[in-house]
């Protein structure tokens, strides 16, 4: 097989702590709304928390701020009431939680997040999102960050049934994201199964020439998660033959760090002891937990190509992306040659010269590309 760099094509990203830092925007407000209604209502913290997780386990999903609405120790208060009217007794609550979304909504995103993306729009290399999350929470991010422009479509978990008043912020972030950027898949595939980052690339495919056809090794994966989104890319590629290169995984590592920012914003709590709580909180079991934590210390034996250790930036700088980006300008500035004539053209062919002999920057990187799939 030809050894020559392929150009990149497809770039598919996580979202949550891949794009923002997802502790801050939904763990603290959760935990600020929690502790207030156990202070206020002389409920067990404890007991409301074990109860969040039942309710949070049982619709499979952490991402649901109105779950309190559903705890036996609100509904002992509120007897013989409907969700929207406990909403009503409750919004003193829920506010909370609104309140310090929206403080902790700047921050939270990653830099240079909508300048990379940009790059990647303008180099004409299609952009999807794949996450574990709902479309509800997706898409309420992607709205408020204004990061939905920037992807041809984001693939996510179903919501729950939202009927109501109380829904409304929910509805008009999905109506400005737009059903036709979403493809809902089925909450059982969840990563590091690899069937959903299949049918991507055949979603991708179908809507492409014969010979436009993306090949898996033009194709970029970001996630900050090595059990879910490393071993993922290598599950994929394991399905591969064994002459085929496989999908280029990059590993998010800025995302999961104790940064001076996220902790500006968290009161009085660290990132890590904010973990705990989340992990209390979540519909994962034990086993997720332990088999996420494993990988995180046992890191070496899941395969990624490139890791990014400061930001998300820094994805430009990876050989196969900037090749591709020097690529891109050079045939740009080919064309604008040829748009203005002869004379001019003579130059521009001086400037892609420089441009295709310039350096190219290098993050940190875990292996030589292209790195052929691991062989089963």
């Amino acid at each position: 097989m030809s050894g020559e760099q392929p150009m990149i094509k497809l770039v598919i990203t996580d979202l949550d702590d891949t794009l923002w830092r997802w502790p801050l925007i939904y763990v603290e407000p959760y935990r600020r709304m929690l502790r207030a209604l156990s202070a206020d209502l002389d409920l067990s913290f404890d007991q409301l928390v074990k109860e969040v997780k039942e309710v949070h386990v049982g619709y499979h999903d952490t991402e649901y701020p109105l779950s309190i609405l559903e705890l036996p120790s609100i509904q002992a208060l509120y007897p013989a009431s409907s969700i929207a009217q406990r909403y009503e007794s409750l919004k003193k609550y829920i506010d909370i939680f609104d309140q310090t979304y929206t403080e902790n909504l700047e921050p939270s995103l990653f830099h240079p997040v909508h300048d990379t993306l940009q790059t990647f729009r303008e180099a004409g290399i299609k952009l999807v999102g794949y996450t574990d999350a709902n479309s509800c929470a997706i898409t309420k991010r992607m709205a408020d960050f204004d990061l939905a422009k920037f992807y041809d479509k984001i693939y996510c978990r179903g919501e729950h049934v939202l009927n109501g008043e109380m829904y409304a912020p929910w509805h008009i972030a999905r109506a400005a994201v737009g059903d036709h950027r979403l493809t809902v898949v089925d909450k059982t595939l969840s990563k590091p199964q690899a069937q959903v980052l299949a049918r991507i690339l055949a979603d991708v495919n179908a809507g492409l020439a014969a010979n436009d056809q993306i090949l898996p090794s033009e194709v970029v994966y970001i996630g900050d998660s090595l059990e879910r989104d490393m071993r993922m890319v290598q599950n994929f590629n394991d399905t591969l033959p064994d002459d085929v290169f496989g999908m280029i995984a990059v590993h998010a590592a800025y995302g999961r760090k104790d940064d001076a920012i996220c902790q500006q914003y968290l009161k009085g709590i660290t990132r890590a002891a904010l973990m705990p709580f989340m992990q209390d909180i979540s519909y994962w079991s034990a086993d997720q937990y332990a088999r996420e934590m494993h990988s995180e210390r046992e890191h070496h034996a899941i395969e990624r190509a490139y890791t990014l250790d400061s930001h998300f930036g820094e994805l430009l700088e990876l050989e196969p992306v900037a090749m591709t980006l020097a690529q891109v300008t050079a045939t740009q500035m080919a064309d604008a040659a040829l748009a203005v004539g002869t004379g001019r053209g003579l130059y521009y062919a001086s400037e892609q010269q420089q441009v295709c002999n310039a350096p190219l920057l290098t993050a940190s990187v875990g292996a030589t590309f292209p790195a052929l799939k691991p062989r089963k």
